[in-house]
């Protein structure tokens, strides 16, 4: 999988981004979720979803909701720790 570069346009669909803990993982959320809110206009809506073991079930469901309709082509941001891994 390629890297992310600000030089290039960013890769169609999701992307899934391997942490190391449920703090790290919601941190992340939340700083991407504000950066990117900030360049809506630009970049249309990004789906922001933390993927971790010891989420209520209701949010562990969100990985399955489709992504936003793009302004332009994109997808899903998913912050994941390993310990879902089989």
């Amino acid at each position: 999988m390629p890297l992310i570069s600000s030089t290039q346009p960013p890769p169609r669909g999701d992307i899934l981004v391997f942490l190391t803990g449920n703090e790290e993982i919601e941190d992340a959320c939340r700083k991407t979720t504000n950066k990117v809110g900030n360049k809506e206009e630009q970049v249309g809506h990004v789906k922001v979803v933390p993927l971790y073991s010891t989420l209520p079930p209701a949010k562990l469901q969100k990985i399955f909701e489709p992504a936003p309709p793009p302004l332009i082509e994109g997808g899903k941001l998913q912050f994941q720790l390993n310990d879902l891994l089989f």
